[in-house]
């Protein structure tokens, strides 16, 4: 059914009526934050004091939580002195689904090797596993899209960890979203994501030893972590028992705080991530990021970058970094991302066409060897119509 354009237009109408109102309560919680900001601007310690007094009634705080660099601190965009090689990789993934003929999963992992020299063209990889019987079952009942992501993560890193054994260092390894393991505040299985979380480390752990940097890129972030830490100054210990539903500065943006502050190739102070997943990992490993403008000119765009605190220690590797980035953002134009994650993302992308492919490879091979094969339902049959093209990641 077509979307009902007659009601649509009326709550539009409302929402336009409510956005100067609204602009102006944003605005002046806008300068509040600001002026938060500039209040504990070198308070360094004592933020670092609150956020663990706040973690004694809140074990699931999530925040920012300071470093050693003051909290408008800005670094200018240094020069790429040691030239860097990257690796950049991403994954796709076919779900399991129970509509289908057959039953299986799929990760598909690109990766991309280049040189920041560029004096050899860049080198591409694919990596493709099927999942299928035992393999698509957890304790929990069949493998849900969040723990086929999970494994797909995991599969990246073993990735960059097998092409960086082979290339001299400084390496950085690039992938997209965050660094940070995820998992720790909704798994029902303990035991299991203990187990992903030692082998997470013994990644993180691998990559230090091989000398390379691995960094989360993430692209116009939603998550205001360094509001929230602003916010946490504002709260009661009733307040921090309901820290999630505590949004005094609720419309404000990680962004308004740092547009004004970073110019073009600049980056911001480096802060730690605290929550669930990254307390439970080694301090060596432990999920910090900062912010970079990756404009080269004109209106600011803001990513931030995350990275584990060995390399946050690093300042020689976070120069490193920063320049890398910029180099690869400006290749791209206006539109700044970094170049490696759009080709890494481009040779993992699986597309409807081949998932109907791997369909018909599985389902013949099963019937070649006397296995009776289930219809679809009819629900895929009708969702399956002419002109559909990409299967979803």
């Amino acid at each position: 059914m077509p979307v009902n354009f007659q009601e649509v237009r009326s709550e539009i109408k409302e929402m336009g009526e409510n956005a100067l109102q609204r602009e102006r309560v944003y605005q002046d919680r806008r300068i509040k934050a600001l002026e938060i900001l500039d209040a504990y601007d070198h308070k360094i310690i004592e933020l670092q004091q609150k956020i663990g007094e706040a973690l004694r009634y809140n074990s699931a705080l999530r925040c920012a939580k300071p470093v050693r660099e003051h909290l408008t601190y800005h670094h200018l965009l240094p020069d790429l002195k040691t030239p860097v090689t990257m690796i950049a990789v991403d994954g796709s993934q076919i779900n399991y689904d129970r509509h289908s003929e057959v039953q299986y999963a799929l990760i598909n992992i690109g990766a991309i090797i280049t040189a920041s020299s560029q004096s050899e063209a860049p080198q591409t990889f694919t990596r493709s596993e099927l999942l299928y019987d035992d393999q698509l079952f957890t304790l929990e009942g069949v493998i849900s899209e969040a723990r086929l992501a999970l494994l797909r993560d995991m599969e990246e890193r073993k990735v960059i960890i097998e092409l960086a054994e082979s290339l001299h260092p400084p390496v950085i390894s690039l992938t997209d979203g965050p660094l940070e393991f995820w998992g720790a505040e909704t798994a029902s299985d303990k035991s299991e994501l203990n187990k992903q979380q030692s082998e997470y480390q013994k990644i993180l752990y691998k990559l230090q030893n091989l000398k390379v940097y691995p960094a989360g890129f993430v692209d116009n972030p939603g998550e205001n972590l360094v509001i929230r830490m602003l916010e946490l100054t504002e709260a009661s210990k009733a307040d921090i028992n309901n820290f999630k539903n505590f949004r005094p500065l609720h419309g404000v943006s990680d962004h308004d705080l740092f547009n004004e502050i970073l110019k073009p190739g600049a980056r911001s102070a480096i802060f730690q991530k605290q929550s669930i997943s990254t307390s439970a990992l080694d301090d060596n490993n432990q999920t910090h990021f900062f912010y970079l403008n990756v404009s080269s000119a004109g209106k600011p765009w803001l990513a931030r970058i995350e990275i584990p605190g060995w390399v946050a220690q690093d300042s020689q590797a976070i120069d490193s970094l920063q320049a890398a980035l910029m180099k690869q953002c400006s290749i791209l134009g206006s539109n700044a991302y970094p170049y490696v994650l759009h080709r890494a993302h481009e040779i993992a992308l699986v597309t409807f066409q081949e998932k109907e492919q791997i369909d018909q490879m599985v389902a013949f091979e099963l019937r070649r060897r006397g296995v009776s094969i289930s219809d679809r339902s009819h629900k895929q049959f009708w969702k399956n119509r002419p002109g559909r093209t990409r299967y979803k990641r």
